[in-house]
């Protein structure tokens, strides 16, 4: 196999795994990584009446020495991961 066509054969498999953003979330979820989840659907522009959620969800992954002054770290946590299986129907 030459050089080239091991480089056509890679960029292939990468084109067919391609995914969206909302298919990585998805994923994510299902397989328990809710941090990621949350990360990228933090970014989201149409969350609705879950934004709030899922941002300090998502902030508190990333910061929880800092959130833990003034929020529940682990309540939010919770309570964005809910709001996004609400949001997006994975429950």
């Amino acid at each position: 196999m030459t050089v080239f066509s091991y480089k056509l054969t890679l960029k292939q498999t990468k084109l067919n795994a391609m995914q969206t953003k909302l298919s990585q979330v998805s994923a994510a979820y299902t397989a328990g990584d809710y941090r990621r989840a949350l990360s990228i659907a933090a970014k989201f522009s149409d969350l609705g009446e879950h934004r709030k959620a899922i941002t300090l969800a998502s902030e508190c992954f990333t910061n929880p020495r800092f959130y833990c002054q003034m929020v529940d770290v682990e309540q939010s946590k919770a309570d964005g991961i809910h709001a996004l299986a609400i949001r997006y129907g994975f429950a």
